[in-house]
């Protein structure tokens, strides 16, 4: 905000025009990591005409892969067909450009985008396109990114044997990096295994340490129904079901990942159920949140 102030009028020049476009764009992903919406819609709004008009491809890159951000955010991580088509957006100008990192970054970007949509046949080719080209260009972030995701969309796949082979070498990348948020990711990932081949201790083992680490490093991660529902399936499984329906609870709050396919909905009235005294209606509601989940890929 300071950086613009101090700009002036950004029709000044084609540089200063520049210069502004490039501080639009870094607002609208500090409000992005942020989670304020409404500063970033108020980006948005003040950099679209601009930028379509004037901004360089790199720029225009990089803003409408913010517009997919916005998207995630204001849908909470389940993308409408409207973020599709700014990932896609931002991928198109990323080959126009032939920059490698751009390339990986839209291509992730846009991967992603399809994994959280449940079009897994989409989404697999472009994160191993964004993997080889976040290798080329050297970006051992966004590498430990593309192999962690590729491991959730194994999961979600229902390929434990692809989760198995492809979880060694995403930890040691993510652990060397210090990603702890992505460790967990990887966790919850052991814990989905663990519990499709049916050890529940373990599963619940790996379930809580991926909260416990999210907990500690990363608290605004959005996506911890990748823990808790293995450990809402065997809560239930247990006959436990108070703790089943706390975690159905945990997953369904605003600040989450919002569940699709009927998933959500299916928690949310058991919760209901449950804190209005019907125990009965609750399991059944449990019963049939976890009979979505698995249809939809979620475990």
């Amino acid at each position: 905000a300071e950086a613009i102030e101090a700009l002036g009028p950004a029709e000044a020049s084609p540089a200063a025009r520049h210069r502004w476009l490039s501080i639009q764009v870094s607002r609208l992903w500090v409000n992005y990591w942020k989670g304020d919406i409404g500063a970033m819609r108020e980006v948005v709004e003040e950099t679209r005409g601009p930028m379509e008009a004037h901004g360089r491809i790199d720029l225009k890159r990089r803003f409408y892969n913010g517009l997919g951000g916005l998207g995630f955010r204001e849908d909470r991580f389940l993308p409408t067909s409207e973020t599709v088509a700014a990932a896609t957006r931002a991928h198109d100008l990323a080959l126009e450009s032939e920059r490698t990192h751009d390339v990986a970054d839209s291509a992730f970007g846009l991967g992603f985008t399809y994994l959280l949509r449940g079009e897994f046949e989409h989404a697999r080719p472009i994160l191993d396109q964004a993997l080889e080209q976040s290798r080329r260009c050297g970006d051992r972030t966004l590498e430990a990114r593309c192999l962690t995701y590729r491991v959730m969309l194994a999961r979600m796949r229902h390929e434990p044997e692809r989760v198995k082979a492809s979880l060694v070498e995403a930890r040691t990348l993510t652990t060397s990096l210090g990603m702890r948020e992505y460790d967990a990711v990887l966790e919850a990932c052991e814990a989905w295994l663990a519990w499709h081949e049916g050890d529940g201790e373990t599963a619940g083992e790996h379930a809580q340490a991926a909260l416990d680490l999210w907990a500690e490093h990363a608290p605004g991660y959005p996506m911890k129904w990748l823990a808790q529902l293995p450990r809402l399936a065997l809560d239930l499984d247990a006959g436990n079901t108070e703790s089943a329906v706390e975690r159905g609870r945990a997953v369904t709050i605003k600040r989450e990942a919002r569940l699709g396919q009927g998933v959500e909905e299916a928690l949310t009235q058991a919760v209901e159920a449950y804190d209005s005294g019907d125990t009965r209606e609750a399991e059944a509601g449990l019963a049939s949140a976890v009979e979505l989940a698995l249809r939809a890929g979620y475990l």
